[in-house]
């Protein structure tokens, strides 16, 4: 399967279940903004400078199988994709981000943060 059929994929489904060893310093896990309090996201990559970011859900049909030290495979459709997860990038480089409260005086109506607990 082409990479961009793959990469549809993964996206029309909307979340890939990661499996396999430990995984912590490969996911993106949010404290704010629409994707606070879920389980997080991953990036992966089949080289060639191709990645795709996916949401983490353990009822999703499509499986990252981390293999350690990065190296994952994408099982999709029958179909296993060899690659990497890749760390996630810093979201202020060089710069200092604190969130003072995990609570929100805004209602946005895609996000979840305030019905978190702060």
């Amino acid at each position: 399967m082409e990479w961009k059929h793959l990469k549809a994929r993964v996206l029309e489904t909307g979340a890939v279940r990661l499996s396999g060893e430990p995984a912590d310093e490969y996911i993106s896990r949010s404290a704010a903004g629409p994707s606070a309090g879920s389980p997080g996201s991953i990036f992966f990559t089949a080289g060639g400078g191709r990645r795709v970011r996916a949401e983490m859900d353990d009822a999703s049909p499509i499986e990252v199988v981390h293999r350690g030290g990065g190296e994952a495979d994408l099982i999709i459709d029958g179909e296993v994709v060899s690659g990497r997860l890749e760390p996630p990038a810093l979201h202020c480089p060089r710069q200092a981000y604190i969130t003072v409260s995990g609570r929100c005086i805004f209602r946005c109506r895609y996000c979840t943060v305030p019905g978190l607990p702060g």
